[in-house]
């Protein structure tokens, strides 16, 4: 059987160009699954654009066309380093950075059928004489996404790593009843105990808002500052986006733009004074709740607001009805181990463009030059003069 022909492909190179197809890529951001098309509508790519294209990278967005239908979208960078360097351009994908606005990497393809096709187009794309880039390297690709196997299939790159990072998923169940059923019965005893102590001893009781009031915020901000100091005096490589001048200002332009398109649903633990114990920054998208930023006020550690928090939340999905799965992001820590219910890794891929020898000159100029400068630090490490 002859393989489909394969999609035109047509590249974005600055957002204000999504609006030319504004009507395509909302149709195909809402038809992809599991809700991940949600970080890329071109209102929050506007948004985020400062901080991803920082450093001398550039936009390129690959959209793939069946006739004047979008199917798939390819949301990628293209970094060119300096003369001195090599002046080698290294493609990834949209959305690495430190911190937490960092994305998953995935191609956008609604149809299983289009996968295929897509994922050897934006390859044909990316490898040859004439592609825009010298060096692949494709971060914290979704293991989970078919898009990835196809990838690995029409590029024969094998990945570099599975990333330490891996993604947890709760996939609820009809009742919270059905759910708690799928804890440890440690788990769910020791929430519960916790949970009556709060609402005892504190006060504490759920809120859920779209949008949350100067004061939600303020406390939210601080208390995100605060456990990211301490997880940083505890040698975690840890900040708060809240602390950084432009990273606060696009997340605010998140929240308000999330709380205008229906997408926020931000989970609040309060005492009865109003004091915000824990909170979970969510948004909702085509049946997934992303946890996205979340923190607890250290004080009250012994009730273990988070976990509390967590637990109540998908409660308050499952009465909801309209949730299939909570995306608790990269990361892994305790209360996401314990709660979800379905892991994810990722995997990394690194491959010059053999197709093109000039990007094959460029890389090896680049990478001769990359381990020379780690041999000269490793000479230069406080271990290596011990030994001399």
């Amino acid at each position: 059987m002859a393989s489909p022909a394969l999609p035109r492909i047509t590249v974005v190179a600055h957002p204000d160009e999504l609006s030319a197809h504004a009507i395509a890529i909302h149709d195909l951001l809402d038809r992809v699954p599991d809700g991940r098309g949600l970080f890329y509508q071109p209102e929050w790519v506007r948004l985020m654009a400062p901080l991803f294209l920082q450093s001398g990278r550039r936009m390129h967005f690959l959209l793939a066309w069946r006739g004047e239908r979008l199917i798939g979208m390819a949301p990628l960078v293209i970094e060119q380093r300096p003369w001195v360097r090599g002046h080698v351009r290294r493609v990834w994908f949209w959305g690495k950075v430190q911190g937490s606005l960092a994305l998953e990497g995935d191609f956008l393809v609604p149809e299983a059928t289009d996968v295929r096709p897509c994922a050897r187009a934006f390859v044909a794309h990316l490898r040859g004489p004439s592609a825009p880039a010298d060096y692949i390297e494709l971060a914290y690709f979704r293991g989970a996404s078919p898009c990835q196997v196809a990838f690995e299939a029409a590029s024969h790159i094998a990945p570099e790593q599975i990333e330490p990072m891996v993604s947890h998923w709760a996939v609820l169940a009809p009742t919270f009843d059905a759910y708690c059923a799928t804890l440890k019965k440690s788990v769910l005893g020791k929430v519960m105990n916790r949970l009556r102590a709060a609402e005892r001893d504190l006060g504490a009781h759920l809120t859920c808002v779209s949008r949350l009031s100067a004061d939600e915020l303020e406390q939210v901000e601080a208390l995100h500052v605060q456990r990211q100091r301490e997880l940083a005096g505890k040698g975690r490589e840890r900040h708060s986006l809240f602390e950084i001048p432009a990273e606060s200002g696009i997340y605010h332009a998140m929240l308000e733009t999330a709380s205008q398109r229906g997408w926020a649903r931000h989970y609040l633990l309060k005492s009865g004074e109003g004091r915000v114990l824990a909170f979970a920054l969510c948004f909702h998208f085509a049946g997934t709740l992303f946890f996205h930023l979340t923190a607890f006020d250290s004080a009250h550690a012994k009730y273990e607001p988070g976990r509390v928090l967590m637990l109540l939340k998908i409660q308050a999905e499952i009465a909801r009805g309209d949730t299939h799965h909570i995306d608790m992001m990269p990361g892994t820590t305790k209360i996401k181990e314990d709660f979800g219910n379905h892991v994810f890794s990722h995997r990394r891929y690194l491959a010059v463009n053999t197709g093109s020898l000039m990007s094959r000159l460029r890389c090896g100029v680049w990478q001769g030059q990359t381990a020379w400068l780690e041999r000269l630090r490793a000479l230069r490490s406080p271990r290596s003069a011990a030994e001399a």
